[in-house]
């Protein structure tokens, strides 16, 4: 799993928050239990990993295999724009709907995710630990999930208060107006295409770095997408989680490969 990924799902949160109300929202329980759990496991990691102060290689938590540690560190970086999306949607629901339900989980994993921030930072800064063009990569990556967390948590800023979760507050209220005069001139239907490929592009850049916990980005993911993507949108295929989409689609056409070249063999046979 690589950072695109991550950026993908907070992006389609984001979009269901910024064209349906939050009002009446209902969230299934066992989806935010399971988010809840995902999320936590996940921090644990990075705390044991981080708190070690490995040297350019760490044991990985889960076995003897290493894994660089800028990979721990970029993973907490990507991971964050999603975390910020989901802390916003949460937040919000609760004071539109006069209840503190969500509330308390997200601003719990929100809270954790940036002590594990402060962690990754320092130990990007410490020279034993990350070779130098590593830490400038790092550098990139980190303005890049800044920038487009506040442009995410723009599309919600027009109808809700997420100050509190942006990286730059002038900036947020820039891509919010620009929001508001896009959403003037054309249907989101037929911006979000352009919007998306904006995004992928930004970050195709950093898919050399591999991020260590494949298993628990998606359970988060997926979790994060069924609890906090509003019912009210209806279209499961906009909505597909864009990196198992592409795995399904590469599925696909393996297998269809594969069909034509048997065919094409029997009918080579005599």
């Amino acid at each position: 799993m690589h950072s695109l990924q991550i950026v993908e799902t907070a992006a389609r949160i984001a979009r269901s928050s910024a064209t349906e109300t939050l009002v009446g929202w209902e969230v299934s329980e066992s989806d935010l239990q399971s988010y809840w759990i995902a999320a936590k496991c996940r921090l644990d990691r990075w705390q044991r990993v981080f708190c070690r102060s490995p040297r350019g290689q760490q044991t990985d938590v889960l076995g003897s295999s290493t894994t660089g540690i800028h990979g721990w560190i970029a993973e907490v970086l990507a991971a964050e724009v999603l975390t910020r999306v989901c802390a916003a949607v949460g937040c919000a629901s609760d004071r539109e709907n006069g209840e503190e339900r969500l509330g308390p989980i997200v601003s719990s994993v929100y809270s954790g995710h940036l002590e594990n921030r402060r962690r990754a930072l320092r130990m990007c800064l410490a020279s034993e630990h990350v070779g130098h063009g590593e830490v400038e990569h790092l550098d990139r990556l980190r303005r890049s999930c800044e920038r487009w967390t506040d442009i995410l948590l723009s599309f919600m800023q027009n109808h809700v208060d997420v100050r509190k979760f942006a990286f730059d507050i002038d900036r947020l209220h820039d891509f919010a107006e620009g929001h508001r005069q896009e959403y003037d001139v054309a249907d989101c239907h037929f911006t979000w295409p352009l919007f998306m490929s904006s995004l992928q592009q930004s970050f195709q850049r950093f898919s050399s770095i591999r991020l260590p916990n494949f298993d628990l980005n998606a359970q988060v993911d997926a979790t994060a997408l069924a609890t906090f993507r509003h019912a009210g949108v209806e279209s499961s295929v906009d909505f597909e989680l864009p990196w198992w989409q592409r795995m399904m689609d590469m599925a696909d056409q393996t297998s269809d490969l594969i069909t034509r070249l048997v065919q094409d063999d029997n009918h080579s046979v005599p």
